[in-house]
């Protein structure tokens, strides 16, 4: 399942989600509106219901419990021999990358391997490595990977299912529900698509089945479809169990737990760069390596949120704005006999 947490969230727009499963066009189930006499699919109607409801849902779940976490002087004896912890934040291009990729590179160069550099994507991480690389510094393509594939290792033994099976998973589940309120339109392509990605965002926020039954119990919420979402989430929850599966937040949650548990005595420092969002699930991860490594973390001053700025520095980050602002670009200026030779000269330069 795709995550969330994207440096420009061109990734995440171009992943063709809304296109994956097809395009709702049963018009046995459709509905007219009176005032404007226009008709739309009940799917569509069904699906705007959902995302109405899940977004109050969202809204009334509370954070995570709170990892238990030592006072500032034991957590200050556990960390004696690491550095202090950075949260580097401001806006794009004020050397939040650089200053990360500065300590990257001292780290090669002095052939430290317990180093990590991790990024949100395996598109960023490609490229951090052939940036480094061009510079001419020789490195084992695992110091810089994705956060997924370093928590590998600590997920346990239950596999991330995949977006397809994740998709015909829900399908079956909505079919052996068999809930009144989606009875017309729980075999239409569509719909079992936006239920897909709704189940998806609430896992991606670290919310299960049980979680959002008791948030829905405890404030009140009453929605009309709630209950027959929920049975729907409840009945995805158990298929991916039985069948030994699990979801990306289990398993970063599962990881959290390891990591804060076992450590990793290879490891003394880890930046993570590149990140937009921070979803509870991945805030464990954090919370987790801040207890073994000593951890800088880089995120847009317009992105973070006061919730997450306040859970971090409870975990001990310090706050620093970069400010540094980029040196105006060189402009040179070259005149050639034609147009493929401009081309030449400008692929030169790069």
């Amino acid at each position: 399942m795709a995550g969330h947490s994207y440096k420009a969230g061109l990734i995440h727009q171009a992943s063709g989600k809304r296109s994956r499963y097809g395009v709702v066009g049963d018009h046995s189930c459709d509905v007219q509106s009176t005032s404007t006499g226009r008709i739309t699919p009940l799917a569509v109607v069904a699906h705007a219901k959902i995302l109405r409801n899940t977004v109050r849902f969202a809204d009334a779940v509370p954070p995570l419990p709170a990892v238990r976490r030592a006072t500032p002087q034991r957590f200050s004896a556990k960390r004696f021999n690491l550095e202090r912890m950075l949260l580097l934040t401001g806006p794009a291009g004020s050397g939040k990358t650089s200053r990360i990729l500065q300590r990257f590179r001292d780290a090669v160069a002095r052939r430290d391997s317990g180093v990590r550099l991790l990024t949100p994507t395996a598109t960023m991480a490609q490229h951090l490595q052939n940036q480094v690389a061009r510079e001419g510094l020789v490195f084992r393509p695992g110091l810089i990977q994705t956060l997924s594939r370093f928590v590998d290792a600590f997920a346990g033994d239950r596999p991330q299912v995949s977006e397809p099976l994740f998709y015909l998973i829900v399908e079956e589940a909505a079919g052996r529900v068999n809930r009144r309120e989606f009875a017309r339109v729980a075999g239409l392509p569509g719909f079992c698509a936006a239920l897909a990605r709704a189940i998806e965002e609430f896992s991606s926020a670290g919310c299960d089945a049980e979680r959002l039954a008791s948030s829905m119990s405890r404030n009140g919420v009453a929605a009309p479809l709630g209950e027959a979402f929920l049975a729907v989430y409840r009945e995805v929850d158990h298929e991916l169990a039985r069948r030994g599966l699990a979801t990306r937040s289990q398993r970063l949650a599962h990881a959290a737990e390891r990591i804060a548990r076992e450590g990793y005595p290879a490891l003394h420092t880890i930046w993570l760069d590149g990140f937009y969002a921070l979803p509870d699930p991945e805030l464990a991860v954090i919370g987790a390596m801040c207890r073994h490594a000593d951890v800088t973390l880089t995120l847009p001053a317009a992105a973070i949120t006061a919730p997450t700025r306040e859970r971090l520095l409870a975990m001990g980050f310090v706050e620093e704005a970069c400010t540094w602002q980029p040196a105006p670009p060189r402009i040179e200026l070259c005149a050639t006999p034609s147009i493929e030779r401009e081309a030449d000269e400008i692929a030169r330069r790069i």
